[in-house]
């Protein structure tokens, strides 16, 4: 049965790594990969930084990836109702 009434005692807490750039962390994710993987990152002393950092950079590249993906979906929805722009020359005519 669990403890019902967990406390947190001053030394429980100061053993709890800080963050180092200050902002809070949520809750741990377990990921496993396949073993040539698992053994470079086991060899790293700081594996669990290097692989949220990887994580964060990905999710920032996806996401304006997405965003850039979404105003292209704009774009294109707005393009029909704007007359298209010819690129062509035209001859003037000196008969005019």
């Amino acid at each position: 049965m669990p403890n019902q009434n967990p406390t947190q005692t001053p030394e429980f807490l100061a053993q709890q790594a800080e963050p180092r750039d200050g902002e809070r962390l949520g809750k741990v994710i377990g990921i496993r990969f396949p073993v040539k993987i698992d053994t470079l990152l086991q060899a790293m002393p700081n594996k669990t930084d290097f692989i949220r950092q990887l994580v964060i950079e990905k999710l920032e590249r996806d996401s304006a990836a997405q965003a850039q993906v979404e105003v292209e979906v704009e774009v294109e929805a707005i393009a029909p109702k704007v007359a298209p722009i010819s690129t062509k020359k035209r001859r003037r005519s000196f008969d005019d």
